[in-house]
């Protein structure tokens, strides 16, 4: 297996940042690289995580080198330059040694490392890596490193996605997640309850406008289900879909057809959506830009999901976060440490959000109202779950739904069929 070192950060890397006016713009500061060798894991201090209040320089001198992996699209990788660059005015003799290494790879690549007491003292990483590494040891307890105050300032979604069995093993640093968008040229106030937002629909589908598409595969509807109060895998890791809630869900999403169109893993109604055409949708918060660009900034509102009796609707939520090595020395540890606080400080969320990010914290005021909106959306959202077999739920329920809708399968045959495929695909994989 051949890896691509395509990313050393360095004087040249920083002198090329774009920074907007309206944060501070330091000269920037050489990024040098050193070539080091992991020494055995000593034991490692624990300390509380401290809000960075402005960047400025500090008196409080930092040395050595922050190493980090990551498998960032080009995009983000402006996003990490801007974050190592603030740190760096702050934290002037403080290097970064960082590796970009393919997504496909990045993963084993660090197992392998990190087994053997080497890799970064930072991995960038999706929130479904947690249990695996954790459980191979490769990376740190968080739980006594921060306060109960700071915990609190995080989406809550997001905090979830961060724990594994209640131990805190990352840090999240920013969200996405599946979202009610409303075109308010079509539909001018939000819905409060599920049956508002039918009714609204179905008044403002007229003549080559549709009052809403709602997207009914699993990724898009399952958050439903935990919305509604049911489950989907329960505590031994075995489906719990196949119940009364578990119908009442298939009920829910069965009168989505009562609202107008519907969608099953199509882009056709966001497509329709940009052509201002459709009053609803349901879609990612990564297509908050280009929904906007195509019908207009004041146009596009994301809405909380409706109530639906005394429970309410929900999407899901995903995060990428910051995980530790903890295979590193007490040193390196101590300055990774330092900077994963100044990556979720409210400083750097702010920026990020000016990215087009969605922070995860939850008690700050960004600029942008679309991504307000996001942020008190997916606060009420439901954590993707990140056990392994997920990529087995999400196959398998996408089908029986799948023979639901179009094949005239009974949801409760469907959802029992469902069940039984997925614990021997289970019991398969155990053996």
């Amino acid at each position: 297996m051949m890896w691509r070192l395509v990313l050393i950060i360095t004087v040249i890397a920083i002198g090329f940042i774009f920074v907007s006016c309206d944060r501070i713009s330091p000269s920037p500061t050489a990024l040098t690289t050193t070539s080091t060798t992991t020494p055995p894991p000593v034991h490692v201090q624990t300390e509380t995580i401290e809000v960075i209040p402005q960047l400025t320089p500090t008196e409080d001198v930092l040395r050595g080198t922050v190493t980090l992996w990551h498998a960032l699209e080009e995009g983000e990788i402006s996003v990490l330059l801007q974050v190592i660059e603030d740190f760096k005015f702050i934290h002037p003799e403080v290097q970064f040694d960082v590796l970009y290494i393919p997504f496909e790879d990045l993963l084993t690549r660090y197992e392998l490392s990190a087994s053997e007491d080497g890799g970064p003292s930072i991995l960038i990483g999706p929130d479904r890596w947690a249990p695996l590494l954790f459980e191979e040891g490769l990376i740190l307890d968080l739980t006594d490193l921060v306060d109960e105050s700071w915990i609190e300032s995080l989406n809550p979604p997001a905090l979830d996605l961060s724990r594994y069995h209640q131990t805190l093993v990352s840090l999240p640093y920013r969200i996405s997640g599946v979202v009610l968008y409303r075109n308010r040229d079509i539909i001018p106030a939000p819905a409060k309850t599920f049956d508002d937002l039918a009714d609204l629909a179905r008044n403002a589908t007229t003549g080559d406008r549709i009052g809403g598409i709602l997207e009914r595969s699993f990724f898009y509807s399952g958050a439903h289900l935990l919305g509604l109060g049911g489950n989907l895998i329960d505590d031994e890791g075995l489906p719990a879909f196949n119940d009364d809630l578990g119908l009442e869900w298939i009920d829910l999403l069965i009168s989505f057809e009562q609202i107008g169109p519907t969608e099953f893993s199509s882009d056709n109604d966001a497509l329709l959506f940009m052509e201002n055409r459709v009053g609803y949708l349901i879609d990612g918060t990564w297509k908050r830009g280009i929904l906007a660009e195509s019908i207009g900034y004041d146009n596009l509102v994301i809405d909380p999901w409706p109530e639906f009796g005394d429970r309410q609707l929900a999407g899901f939520v995903q995060s990428r976060n910051l995980y530790l090595n903890s295979r590193v020395t007490n040193e390196a540890y101590n300055l990774a440490w330092r900077f994963c606080q100044f990556f979720v400080s409210p400083e750097y969320q702010l920026q990020l959000s000016e990215l087009d990010y969605v922070p995860v914290l939850i008690n700050i005021e960004v600029e942008d109202r679309l991504t307000s909106q996001a942020m008190t959306a997916l606060s009420y959202g439901r954590p993707y779950p990140t056990l392994p077999e997920m990529e087995f739920y999400l196959q398998v329920l996408d089908e029986s739904l799948m023979s639901i809708f179009f094949g005239g399968e009974s949801p409760d045959s469907a959802l029992n069929e469902a069940a039984n495929k997925i614990k021997d695909i289970l019991s398969q994989s155990n053996d």
